[in-house]
Parts: structure tokens; C-alpha cells; sequence
């Protein structure tokens, strides 16, 4: 071969060498990136202590996670105030029949409506109540409205106050002008009854535009102006309630507890109740003692508690079987609690899961923690379901529950009861590492080994919907961390 040639052949294979290098180097010039094995992968989760969630015994509370108008309504609800009077019926002084009533009103009804019509105030109350009601004459709604009205035109404050309850009962009716105006007439009885019906519809903007000043007014007025110990107790507990959540008002929580004590004095267990959850432990077994031996199925949670954080279980056990039997959903919880701790009761995971299902089915995020955790690990006799462990930890997510995101994402990362979803374990553990629970840390980073890119970002914008969801509700409950983080940050992993 002549020297031409061989120089020729050699920058021929320097060209390929050199155009070879160029593409190697170009495939490297990205970072490579390291992908687990499956096995590696599950070897590396099951290497990170699972965290058992703490399951504290739960108390009532005047202040929730709710704003404060939502907490107030709540414990409006709660108070079961007695119904709006109806408007009087006039009866006979002995029992007589009905067509006995009517031979006797044909009698004497004339007579009366001759003196109603001759402006007899007294005879127009009497003609429009028996129209309304019946008794002597046949019903006759809309005469006995007329006669009411003619009477209440004359400044009787009675039959104002008796319209006024017409118009009450007819929800229909929605001259919220007229009933006012009536109200404010038949306040002149100085009984505290129309006091009380304005005060209630100012505060729950039923059929008046709501005025939580003016309910307040109204309120006061009752203690002023009546004697009846029912209508006063009333009347300090919506005043307390007002006061404690500053409705309208600047918050006073000592005025309001002030209220409830003397509702207490005054013989209300409503309002020992509410005085003992407005205080410190130390000032509250007495008026607890109180509630609970009316009956108040709260107080026997909260008296239960006491006697918890005493570590005296067995009555504390005691007092929350009888709030549970009596329908407190958190007595109930709290009693499935000491089934499952072996506290106060015999250990006994089965009776944990059935005593916590009503609280669980009506949303309690404690109880739907405990029932997923159970049906997670199936401890004892009870059997392992990943479908209802996943549904309840989904439940209790969704009001903030950060060891549900943390079960959610390691059964995820696992696929236990479904083929496994990095994305969605990577987005769970990664809500609950923001709030600084190390084990979720590891665990995030441990999955993110295996994802991809395009997963990695599908993962973190649906953390970061989780964590916008979750962030002004989180709690994170086991046995070392009883409390939730100050500042939570959404940490976002390298890839």
C-alpha cells in the first residue's frame, strides 16, 4: 500500500474515532440518572420506622378550628332553646262540647262583636284570639287578623304581641316592618317574652335583617325587665356566647364566663357547662359535677377527661361510656380510645373499631384516624382492609389530618390495595415533610428515586394543592408530637 493510501485510511478512522467521542460525550453531558430497582425501592421504605399515630383522648372546646361566627352558631344550635310561644287560645272555664260552645257563642258573639265594633278594645282581642283559635265560633283566620289589628291600632299591647305570634307561625308571612313594629309594641307588657322573640330573630336574622348589637340589647332587656329564671338564664347564655366569639362586639371571654356562672347559680346546667369550658381545669370540676348530674351529655366527656388526665382510666372510662350512651359522639371516640390503649377497659381492638363508627360516620377526623389505622395494620381480630383503611384516612385528610397524608403516602409508595402510585405518595409525604415530620422526609426522598421527571412535576403541583388545602387546618397527632408546627414550607425535591 503506498504511503498515500495509508495516510488516507488513517484520517478515515480518526474521523470516525473523533465523531464517535462527539456523541458520547454528548450523551453525557447530561446528569445521568440512577433509578432504583423494585426491590431496592422496597427495601429502602420498609428501612424507615413506621410512625404509629397517637390517639389523644378529644375535648369539646368553645374555640375550633372554625370562625368564630361558624363556632357561635354551632353552640346556638347546641343550647335546644325552648320553641316561640303560640298565640293564646281562650278556653272555657268548664269542660263543655263543641257544639255546646257554639249554641253559647250564638248567643253572646253577637253581643261581642257589636261592642268590637262600637271600639271596645277588649271585646276586639277577644273576638280576634277566638276567630284564630276557634272555641265558641267557628275559625276564621283573616276576621280574627282583623280584629287583632283594630285592638293592636288602639295600643293594646297584648293583642300586638298576639299578632306578633300570628306572624311568627305563619311562615308566609314575611312583613318583617310589621312584625317589628308590632314587637316593639307588645315589649310594653314588661313580661320579657317579646324581649326575648326580637333578641332571637335580631340574632339569627329570621324574618329581621340580623343585628347581633341589637340581639344583644334585647337580651339585657329581658334581665332587666322579667323575673322568669327561665327566660333570664336564656338570656345569659346567648350573652355569653356573644361576648366569648365577639359577635358584633369586642371578645370578652371573662364577662361571658361571669354570664354563664350566674346562669349556673340560677339552676341552668347549660350554663355550668359553658363556665367550665371557658376556665382552667382547676376551677371546672365543680360546675362539671353540676352539668353532669343533669344530665348534660357533654359534661360527662369533659368530666371523664379530668379524670383521664388524672390517670384515673377506669372512671374516666366510666363517664365517657355514659356520654356515649347518651349520644356524644366524642364520648364515644373517647371511649374507643380506652378499648384500644387498654385504659379503663380490657384491650380490645374490635370494640375500638365498632364504638368509634358512629363518630367516624358522622366525620370526626380522631375517630376516622383510629378506624384507618385499624383497618391498616389489622391488629388482633380485626382484618386487614386497605380499601377502608384508605377511604377513612382519605376522610380525615380532607379536615387536615397529617398522619392520614402520611399513611396515605406510604400505601401508595408500597400499592398496598392498589398498584402502586408514586405521584400520589411522593404529593402525601411531601405535604406531611413540610410540616417537619422527619420520617416523611426520608420516605419522600426515598420515592423520588424512582420517578421520573414529568412524574416528579405532576407530583409536586398536586402537593402543592394538598398543601394549600390543608395548611390553615393541619394537625399532625402521635405519641411525641402533640402539637402542630408554627410554619409549614412545601419543600420541593431536587431532581
Amino acid at each position: 500500500m503506498s504511503l498515500q493510501k495509508l495516510t488516507s485510511c488513517f484520517a478515515c478512522l480518526m474521523s470516525v474515532v473523533i465523531f464517535a467521542g462527539l456523541i458520547i460525550l454528548a450523551g453525557c453531558s447530561s446528569k445521568p440518572k440512577v433509578v432504583l430497582p423494585e426491590s431496592l425501592l422496597e427495601e429502602q421504605l420498609e428501612s424507615v420506622p413506621l410512625v404509629f399515630p397517637g390517639f389523644p383522648v378529644a375535648s369539646h372546646s368553645l374555640d375550633t378550628k372554625e370562625s368564630p361566627r361558624e363556632s357561635w352558631r354551632s353552640w346556638i344550635q347546641w343550647l335546644n332553646e325552648f320553641p316561640l310561644p303560640s298565640p293564646v287560645a281562650p278556653v272555657p272555664l268548664v269542660e263543655i262540647d263543641q257544639q255546646s260552645l257554639h249554641k253559647a257563642g250564638a248567643v253572646w258573639i253577637p253581643w261581642l262583636k257589636g261592642k268590637a265594633d262600637q271600639g271596645d278594645i277588649t271585646a276586639q282581642v277577644v273576638m280576634g284570639l277566638m276567630r284564630q283559635q276557634g272555641g265558641f265560633a267557628e275559625i276564621n283566620r283573616k276576621d280574627g287578623i282583623h280584629w287583632l289589628d283594630k285592638a293592636a291600632s288602639g295600643g293594646n299591647s297584648f293583642a300586638a304581641w298576639q299578632r306578633a305570634l300570628t306572624m311568627l307561625h305563619d311562615q308566609n308571612h314575611k312583613d318583617a316592618v310589621q312584625l317589628d313594629k308590632l314587637l316593639n309594641q307588645a315589649v310594653q307588657e314588661k313580661n320579657g317574652y317579646a324581649e326575648l322573640v326580637l333578641a332571637r330573630l335580631y340574632r339569627d336574622g329570621n324574618r329581621l335583617v340580623q343585628d347581633v348589637v341589637n340581639s344583644e340589647k334585647w337580651y339585657r332587656k329581658v334581665l332587666q325587665q322579667s323575673s322568669n329564671k327561665a327566660l333570664q338564664n336564656n338570656s345569659r347564655l346567648n350573652i355569653g356566647l356573644i361576648e366569648w366569639f365577639g359577635i358584633g362586639r369586642k371578645r370578652n371571654t371573662l364577662a361571658a364566663v361571669k354570664e354563664w356562672k350566674q346562669s349556673a347559680e340560677a339552676g341552668d346546667a347549660r350554663g355550668a357547662l359553658l363556665a367550665a369550658l371557658g376556665q382552667s381545669d382547676g376551677e371546672s370540676e365543680a360546675l362539671l359535677k353540676q352539668a353532669a348530674s343533669a344530665g348534660i351529655s357533654l359534661a360527662f366527656n369533659q368530666f371523664g377527661l379530668m379524670n383521664w388526665k388524672q390517670e384515673n382510666y377506669l372512671p374516666a372510662a366510666s363517664l365517657f361510656d355514659k356520654g356515649h350512651q347518651k349520644g356524644d359522639l366524642l364520648a364515644s371516640y373517647n371511649l374507643s380510645v380506652a378499648f384500644y390503649s387498654g385504659n379503663g377497659r380490657p384491650p380490645n381492638f374490635h370494640k375500638a373499631l365498632v364504638m368509634m363508627s358512629e363518630p367516624a360516620a358522622r366525620g370526626d377526623r380522631n375517630a376516622r384516624r383510629l378506624q384507618g389505622f385499624l383497618y391498616w395494620q389489622g391488629p388482633g381480630p380485626v382484618a386487614v382492609s386497605y380499601t377502608k383503611a384508605r377511604k377513612a384516612f382519605t376522610d380525615a385528610a380532607d379536615q387536615g389530618d397529617l398522619y392520614s397524608y402520611y399513611a396515605l403516602g406510604l400505601m401508595a409508595a408500597i400499592g398496598q390495595g392498589e398498584p402502586r402510585d408514586l405521584v400520589t405518595a411522593w404529593a402525601n409525604l411531601a405535604v406531611v415533610a413540610a410540616w417537619g415530620v422527619p420520617e416523611a422526609a426520608t420516605l419522600r426522598d426515598i420515592v423520588v428515586g424512582k420517578m421520573t421527571d414529568q412524574e416528579q412535576a405532576v407530583a409536586r403541583k398536586r402537593a402543592q394543592t394538598l398543601f394549600d388545602n390543608c395548611k390553615t387546618k393541619a394537625v399532625y397527632l402521635d405519641v411525641d408530637r402533640q402539637s402542630s408546627p408554627v410554619k409549614a414550607t412545601l419543600v420541593k425535591t431536587q431532581s
